[in-house]
């Protein structure tokens, strides 16, 4: 195998795909990357068995061939290096690297004993704005199930429907719920779960500099391809709970305020929350146009914050955990949100004033 390539392709292209290959003592192989030069097309390689990324990198093929080499070893390396061009050979399991300063032999391994990375069939695809997807998962991916004896919740959910994605994560606590334009409506329906560890790898590679994502699905598995790239991934079994019966339809007090105004009162009030619970009261009051955000602690001490807002509805009152509350706090697109509660017993809602792509739902602490 030979090729030259430009230092600043092969370095992205390592990046890509080396941060997948972690340390496996039971299957060695799963820590090297495959170098494939094939066709005149040089291909980089990793997967953990449940993951798979290919990445394309452009180049000259002089020799065609195939190696497998330790992905933090070479990735370390190449970064470190400042040339312009590379050249990389190999010979007998080993990697040359050099450049115009430099000569560098990384010893690899075959690749007989490297996974084959099932690709999902492109028969099919869905069509999305890469930097609106990568929003959606930023709004939602923090509010997954973080115990896996749910299995179901561990992932974040992904539906399509015409011409709307969603994507919805929940822990029980709380949930998100994000909803994407396509850029071409879809002609089937789609529900599946993709893993956590899928939808932080796709966020973590995909380029906000590249418009578009195109996504294709079969019975088990999800593949992502953008500008070169492609991240394969199984999808969780199981069926997702039917989160929209938790979503309130109707609600009997709304108030409309300043966001930043609310997460400097609800961090105040958190300094005097309970330790392990966590809970702040937000009281709506329609009278005074206001809100009154308020903590106490036998050992600390007490905090009561008030400022403006807009209120339809009647006087309400409801304890939140303050973690989950700044959670949703800091996800909505807006100076002004609006907050929405039924009772102190029943889910309450935090919107973005104005949009209604991105809810959050959070239940409340019961006392």
């Amino acid at each position: 195998m030979k090729f030259t390539c430009l230092h600043e392709n092969l370095n992205k292209g390592l990046n890509q795909v080396s941060h997948l290959a972690s340390k496996n003592v039971s299957l060695p192989i799963l820590n090297n990357v495959m170098i494939v030069c094939e066709g005149g097309v040089i291909k980089l390689s990793a997967t953990n068995l449940e993951i798979g990324v290919n990445t394309i990198i452009r180049g000259k093929v002089e020799e065609e061939g195939k190696i497998t080499i330790p992905a933090k070893t070479i990735a370390d390396y190449i970064n470190l290096l400042s040339d312009d061009k590379v050249e990389i050979s190999s010979q007998d399991n080993s990697l040359f690297i050099a450049s115009r300063n430099t000569k560098t032999i990384i010893k690899g391994q075959g690749v007989e004993e490297f996974p084959l990375i099932p690709l999902v069939e492109q028969k099919e695809a869905y069509y999305i704005k890469t930097k609106e997807f990568k929003k959606a998962i930023s709004q939602t991916v923090y509010a997954v199930a973080q115990d896996e004896s749910r299995p179901e919740i561990s992932g974040v959910f992904l539906s399509i429907s015409g011409e709307t994605a969603t994507l919805v994560a929940t822990d029980s606590y709380r949930l998100a719920e994000k909803k994407v334009k396509l850029t071409k409506t879809s002609k089937k329906n789609i529900a599946i779960i993709i893993p956590t560890r899928t939808i932080l790898e796709l966020s973590r590679i995909l380029s906000e500099e590249v418009n578009q994502l195109e996504m294709y699905f079969n019975d088990n598995q999800i593949m992502f391809v953008c500008e070169g790239v492609e991240i394969i991934s199984r999808i969780i079994e199981g069926q997702y709970p039917d989160y929209k019966q938790i979503i309130p339809q109707e609600y009997k007090t709304t108030a409309s305020f300043s966001r930043e105004g609310m997460v400097k009162a609800v961090k105040g009030a958190a300094l005097f929350s309970k330790t392990g619970i966590n809970d702040v009261n937000i009281k709506i009051d329609p009278t005074g146009n206001k809100l009154i955000i308020s903590s106490a602690n036998t050992q600390l001490g007490e905090s009561v914050a008030e400022f403006k807002a807009e209120v339809v509805g009647e006087a309400n009152e409801i304890v939140f955990n303050h973690r989950y509350l700044l959670d949703g706090l800091s996800n909505l697109e807006s100076s002004e949100a609006t907050i929405s509660l039924i009772n102190r017993s029943n889910p309450g809602a935090l919107m973005a004033k104005g949009d209604n792509e991105f809810t959050y739902i959070i239940m409340p602490i019961k006392q």
